[in-house]
């Protein structure tokens, strides 16, 4: 496939792993930039500019997803891009990304895609299984444990779900003081230890590259994605499906 600089990204002309392979490519890039240990930080975790744009480029491709469906027109087309999602989706479960798997089953889920009933009704049943499946080992139950047995299982290069780190890390630095005395002289080592678990899984994730060959224009087109703001979606959601019909 030749990739045209001037041409907006049309992701029905490109091959659903490709593009899984090339997001792939740039969260890695993103993910391996972060040093495991300043995420213990409650400071770092809101302002360190590496783990900011990595939740932050996580809102961009949901949104990025949504702004694809929405600003479709044709319904049947609409629809073929909803499909495509489903199936980059499905190519990223076998890179082993979970973190844009999340991202892409999230934008199909947000309320201005999932309002557009005939387009749905579009989508066959083969996608819709396929998508509640993805969407069944990325739900957020029991602490995500579908994720996290799946993630136990996966092997080597993986791009698992950063928020999970955040989230962790968050939980143990609240459930636990730095010492087990009052008079602060016993540190906690439990915390301790749990926190470099933590540090370790992402170093050990970090470690071991993705080699997927990628295209410069179709790799700076997936950096810098066109994705229009949550007002503008439900307007243009509108448009494709007005609150009558739907």
């Amino acid at each position: 496939t030749t990739y045209n600089h001037n041409k907006e990204l049309d992701i029905l002309t490109i091959k659903p792993i490709v593009l899984a392979q090339h997001l792939t490519m740039i969260e890695y890039s993103l993910f391996s930039k972060i040093i495991p240990h300043t995420i213990i930080s409650s400071h770092e975790r809101k302002h360190n500019k590496l783990i900011t744009g990595m939740v932050r480029r996580f809102n961009s491709v949901s949104l990025w997803v949504a702004t694809e469906i929405i600003t479709t027109p044709n319904t049947k087309k609409r629809a073929a891009v909803i499909k495509t999602f489903i199936n980059i989706a499905c190519c990223l479960l076998d890179l082993h990304n979970f973190n844009t798997l999340l991202e892409i089953t999230s934008g199909l889920h947000i309320s201005v895609v999932r309002r557009l009933k005939k387009t749905w009704k579009l989508v066959s049943r083969k996608n819709v299984i396929a998508l509640h499946n993805l969407e069944h080992i990325m739900e957020h139950k029991n602490n995500y444990k579908n994720y996290r047995g799946a993630l136990s299982m996966t092997s080597l290069p993986c791009l698992p779900y950063f928020g999970i780190f955040l989230r962790d890390i968050t939980m143990i630095c609240a459930g636990n003081d730095d010492c087990e005395d009052d008079d602060e002289k016993i540190v906690n080592f439990k915390k301790m230890r749990l926190l470099s678990t933590v540090v370790k899984d992402i170093r050990d994730y970090q470690n071991v590259p993705f080699a997927c060959s990628t295209n410069p224009i179709l790799l700076n087109s997936l950096l810098n994605l066109n994705i229009l703001e949550e007002g503008q979606l439900m307007k243009y959601s509108r448009k494709c499906e007005p609150a009558s019909e739907v």
